[in-house]
């Protein structure tokens, strides 16, 4: 267990962690683990962060190889860009339920993290925040999240299913690129744009349906996603990326007739099936 001398604290902020322990506890006169703080250290296997706590900053726990569990507090608010990335052994996550900010890489590359449950305070998930984590299996994001960054969920590769909450309007680039287990989406109904490239690679993705707010689908969104038999697209998509749907040879575009959908099936010999919403 870690001693108090095992920390650097100066007014409220941990500047760095000079032990050795396995298992750490914030002091509670921590209010800010800074940068780099505990960056690189093999020793280390458990941190819990207390209620005094209210910022992770970036990269504080980047390349702890050895830790497996991490537990933050209830007034946790900001956690900064690659604050946990490249933690190999990181399985046990347990997310406070104050946090609104999950930054950009932040726990990229968690290669044995297999769930996470994103607390409903959260407003923001970063770029490629969980991009690389490979056993991750589903993710619920909650209804009040509004931002998923461009590859946040890019190349996880056993993550099967995804429920996208009512507060995303846009699913951002390479949100989901490269997730070739992937066989259940479901698109939250405010969404109004698939970006580009946002399912590309999903090689086992059957089927999925589009939102009525949908406007959008972007260049080569479904690109290659090849056990891709239907997808239904209402009227009011008005535009459909190139390649969009490219290698996607089983594909029949479910649509009401005299729409964007159906002009793109025909010009892109895609089967084409009238449907009437």
């Amino acid at each position: 267990m870690s001693e108090l001398t095992d920390f650097i604290i100066e007014n409220g902020v941990l500047k760095e962690y000079v032990g050795q322990s396995s298992e750490v506890i914030i002091p509670d006169n921590v209010e800010s683990i800074g940068s780099h703080a505990f960056y690189n250290c093999d020793s280390l296997i458990k941190v819990i962060i207390g209620d005094s706590v209210v910022k992770i900053g970036d990269h504080a726990f980047q390349r702890c190889e050895s830790l497996e569990t991490v537990v933050i507090g209830n007034n946790v608010k900001e956690i900064e860009e690659c604050a946990f990335t490249e933690c190999a052994s990181l399985m046990y996550l347990t997310i406070g339920n104050k946090v609104e900010n999950i930054g950009v890489l932040a726990f990229s590359e968690c290669s044995s993290l297999t769930s996470v449950e994103i607390p409903d305070s959260v407003l923001n998930i970063g770029e490629a925040a969980f991009e690389d984590c490979v056993y991750l299996i589903k993710i619920v994001i909650p209804n009040n999240v509004l931002n998923i960054g461009e590859g946040v969920f890019q190349y996880c590769k056993m993550l099967k299913s995804v429920i996208i909450g009512e507060g995303v309007k846009n699913i951002s680039e390479f949100a989901f690129d490269g997730c070739t287990s992937l066989t259940n989406v479901e698109v939250g109904k405010n969404v109004t744009i698939i970006e580009d490239c946002a399912f590309s690679n999903c090689t086992a993705l059957t089927n999925i349906s589009i939102p009525s707010n949908v406007k959008s689908i972007g260049d080569s969104a479904f690109f290659k996603c090849t056990s891709l038999t239907s997808i239904r697209i209402t009227d009011n998509v008005t535009s459909i990326g190139e390649e969009a749907f490219y290698k996607c040879k089983k594909l029949i575009i479910e649509a009401p007739s005299n729409t964007c959908a159906e002009k793109y099936a025909k010009q892109n010999k895609i089967k084409f099936k009238e449907i009437f919403l």
